[in-house]
């Protein structure tokens, strides 16, 4: 076994496993109160067939399901009893808004912007009229809310450097992805594209749920199967660096339930210092 984020083969230490999840838990099971265990009936009351085991990279920190199933999750996304919700509260507004003013740090009206993942397009309809021109990508079509845009192009499909690279028709200065990273069991070979496309001094906004905050308040039902990666702080600033990108402004969110980082791309760093993370014990569940 080997951590997805290093690639280190060593000490890879499972800190739980747990019984019983959905395999997605978007899905909305047809019979989630009838025993069975086969099938994807689930596994009795209220429970699924799948399992989780969390486990974290004593080299750098990074905290997986290491036994991630990406065929079984990518059924799940396409069966008749998944969909996806669009929920708007005040408290998510006033977050886009701070987000927002946050980016405006960083951006301007000459700035090209790359969004991973846009969902239902919140971020782009708050910085769409402070950019030059924005992209999307996603798998998805591009939503009700973003059509009729001029400055906004949409490239319908999965992230993909090299179709991205050819599709692009302008240099890009600023990517942002939210609640993306920790969907993705590949993270070093997306986040070294994403840099790749990134011209250099651009700057990378990532939005990621806070491992660190869940651990110290027992937070565990926000560790879903849907989610095969955590994060803490350091192991991302420690990733990106070793990526060529300095760790430069940061925003915590939801009482810090989720956090969101700010790099600059510099290829003359020379000087890396490894930033300390927290590694748990097996009994962080209990």
């Amino acid at each position: 076994m080997h951590c997805p984020l290093c690639q280190s083969e060593n000490d890879q230490k499972e800190l739980f496993k747990t019984l019983n999840v959905f395999t997605s838990s978007g899905k909305l099971d047809k019979n989630p109160t009838q025993i069975k265990t086969t099938n994807d009936d689930g596994g009795g009351y209220c429970k699924g067939n799948n399992t989780i085991t969390f486990t974290q990279c004593q080299d750098c920190g990074y905290i997986y399901n290491s036994i991630f199933d990406l065929n079984k999750i990518s059924k799940e996304y396409q069966s008749e009893g998944y969909f996806s919700r669009k929920i708007v509260s005040k408290a998510m507004s006033n977050n886009i808004k701070t987000i927002k003013d946050k980016c405006l740090n960083y951006i301007n009206k000459n700035s090209i912007c790359l969004e991973i993942a846009p969902g239902s397009g919140d971020m782009v309809n708050a910085l769409i009229r402070n950019v030059k021109f924005m992209y999307t990508v996603d798998p998805s079509l591009v939503s009700l809310e973003m059509e009729n845009i001029n400055n906004l192009k949409h490239i319908h499909g999965f992230f993909n450097f090299n179709i991205l690279k050819d599709r692009l028709e302008h240099k890009i200065d600023f990517i942002i992805f939210r609640h993306l990273l920790e969907h993705i069991n590949t993270p070093l070979g997306f986040l070294k594209d994403v840099v790749k496309l990134l011209e250099n001094n651009g700057i990378i906004y990532i939005e990621v749920p806070n491992i660190e905050e869940f651990i110290e308040y027992r937070r565990f039902y926000e560790i879903f199967n849907d989610h095969c990666g955590y994060y803490q702080k350091n192991v991302l600033i420690n990733t990106l660096q070793s990526l060529g990108c300095e760790f430069i402004d940061e925003i915590f969110l939801y009482r810090e339930q989720h956090m969101g980082l700010f790099f600059r791309k510099n290829t003359n760093i020379c000087d890396i210092n490894k930033l300390n993370f927290k590694l748990f014990d097996k009994n962080i569940y209990t």
